[in-house]
């Protein structure tokens, strides 16, 4: 006789409604559990795919370097890629190149790079395509540019294409080389030069140093706001002050992007005052660059300068107050910045810039050294004076390269 196996009757007891609730209820919890943790395992691969690229990039630099007598690698100098007609205002935008644009170029190879009045591309002239570039207007300050050799040619750096992505100029960048300035443009077969960008798809920036800028930069000088003008400026053919030396580092040359009001994949808007608007903007975007140059070259400073100790004493053996120590050295030659998870550079959001200032609407060169708005130095845990790096406290990835 056959055995029974299920119920009496042959019919199997079916679930109840209180058994149906739980096993949903175990489900939900699993997954407010898995989720969040799949989503920060997701950023953390993010993050580090970026700062991978950064040092690859960074090593192809140096190496650039090391082959052109310490010359950082760009067919423009600092100087061009800061000028006005580059950097142009909120209204009228501007060339908008930027200076990673610039520096992809330097590393690009030779076959990408057809030359100043040299359209030609297999006999045959045309903006489908070969770019015109450049950061300044006049048509023999430009290079005609084949997008599609770039990286080929002995190439100093091999970019993968997922991270190399054309922005839209009409809002991601504003203005920029090549002749296709929108989807539409682009959709006709018009070319530009792409963007290198990170693995939150966000434009890259490049700060390079100007070779010809001020040999030394004092400490001690008597008058301390032109010293930092010697480090950093928004042009490089109208600074604020015409006894001003030639800087080190100009905002124009990534002004294609600061000036952005909906960046890159996430769409961040880049123009806003950080110290007022109710959303996250940059303290590196326009609204200083525009209104309060002064305090963006102090965050300047904070990103590029050297947190190495600076004569922290005048003359007399007095401390100087936070806002008046200026960084003496650059952190590097050439830095590299990714805006990092939120999309946007030195955001108002991150706690760095709480820390670094009492105004909170810039970030304090000074905040490595002192207590913001003090002449109280940082300590460390055994009582000493140390230096810390408040561009640690935001979450965008800073490598240097060169020294």
């Amino acid at each position: 006789m056959p055995s029974q196996t299920g119920p009496v009757g042959g019919r199997r007891r079916a679930f109840t409604l209180v058994e149906l609730l739980l096993v949903i209820v175990i489900i939900a919890v699993l997954i407010s559990i898995l989720v969040p943790a799949l989503g920060g395992a997701r950023e953390a691969a993010r993050k580090a795919q970026t700062a991978t690229l950064l040092r690859t990039l960074g090593n192809a630099t140096m190496t650039f370097g090391n082959d052109h007598e310490g010359q950082a690698p760009g067919l423009f100098s600092v100087a061009d890629m800061g000028h006005s007609e580059n950097g142009g205002t909120s209204n009228s935008g501007g060339e908008g190149m930027s200076a990673m644009e610039n520096l992809i170029l330097g590393l690009s190879g030779s076959d990408a790079i057809l030359g100043i009045n040299d359209a030609n591309y297999n006999g045959e002239t045309s903006n489908t395509i070969v770019a015109l570039v450049g950061p300044r207007s006049a048509p023999m300050s430009k290079y005609y540019v084949n997008p599609s050799l770039i990286g080929s040619g002995g190439a100093y750096f091999e970019i993968p294409k997922e991270f190399f992505v054309a922005q839209t100029r009409s809002e991601s960048q504003i203005s920029g080389p090549g002749p296709a300035s929108t989807e539409d443009e682009r959709a006709n077969g018009m070319v530009e030069i792409p963007d290198l960008v990170d693995a939150w798809g966000q434009p890259i920036l490049a700060w390079v140093k100007n070779e010809y800028g001020s040999s030394s930069i004092r400490q001690s000088a008597s008058n301390i706001d032109l010293e930092r003008e010697k480090f950093a400026q928004v042009d490089s053919d109208g600074a604020m002050d015409d006894n001003a030396s030639p800087a080190w580092f100009y905002w124009n040359s990534n002004a294609a992007f600061l000036r952005s009001q909906a960046l890159g994949k996430k769409r961040e808007d880049m123009t806003q005052d950080p110290g007022m608007y109710e959303g996250a903007t940059s303290a590196l975007g326009s609204f200083l660059a525009d209104n309060h140059p002064e305090k963006l070259y102090r965050t300047m400073a904070a990103l590029l300068g050297s947190t190495a100790v600076p004569t922290l004493q005048d003359a007399s053996g007095t401390a100087y107050m936070s806002k008046d120590v200026i960084p003496t050295a650059a952190r590097a030659k050439v830095v590299l910045q990714s805006a990092g998870r939120d999309g946007i550079y030195l955001s108002s959001r991150d706690p760095g810039l709480a820390n670094a200032t009492d105004d909170r609407d810039f970030v304090d060169y000074g905040s490595d050294f002192y207590i913001p708005g003090t002449s109280n130095r940082i300590t460390d845990d055994k009582g000493k004076p140390t230096s810390t790096d408040v561009i640690q406290e935001f979450d965008d990835i800073v490598q240097g390269a060169g020294s």
